[in-house]
């Protein structure tokens, strides 16, 4: 017996603390059953054992009266606890801040530089580029102008600036290489 207090005491180390954000909901639950309760049990006793105090305001101490009046109390704390629980937020307002600023800029750095509207823009420019490339490259052995070595090199600088901007890359695109 003393050998295991003896380790209880000198060898075992207490756990240790962890920062968290909140109070997990089991236990936001558990007391708010906790402070129902205490509500309820303490108007019991309040208006059981306090006869003077019922007398001063006018209601007889025995008698259906004193549970009315108890029901009415005990409603009425528990309406002002309610109100208390839901203006009161579950998390401060600067750290709902926080938060959003946290999604904010996961967005950005997710989506690069552009917001969800100049992507799309630069996906539709893309595709109306490679549409274009398609219809030169298509009219070129028609025109007999395909074998000019300047349109050569404005298509594939198209054709490049395109999938650089499907890459997400628009801006970064050098300019026609040599091929």
């Amino acid at each position: 017996m003393y050998i295991d207090s003896f380790k209880v005491v000198n060898q075992n180390r207490r756990p240790l603390a962890q920062r968290v954000a909140s109070i997990p909901a089991t236990w936001l639950f558990l007391l708010k059953c906790v402070a129902t309760l205490s509500i309820v049990t303490n108007t019991v006793i309040l208006f059981n054992n306090s006869g003077d105090l019922l007398r001063l305001v006018g209601i007889p101490p025995n008698g259906y009266e004193k549970w009315v009046a108890a029901f009415v109390f005990e409603h009425a704390v528990l309406l002002l606890v309610a109100t208390f629980f839901t203006a009161i937020p579950n998390e401060p307002k600067g750290h709902v801040q926080l938060k959003n600023l946290q999604k904010r800029i996961q967005r950005a750095v997710l989506v690069g530089s552009k917001g969800e509207h100049d992507v799309a823009r630069a996906q539709s420019q893309d595709a109306d580029a490679q549409a274009r490339a398609r219809r030169r490259a298509a009219a070129a052995p028609a025109a007999g102008a395909g074998e000019d070595p300047r349109e050569r090199a404005a298509l594939a600088a198209e054709a490049r600036l395109g999938a650089a901007a499907r890459r997400g890359r628009a801006g970064k695109a050098g300019g026609p290489k040599a091929e």
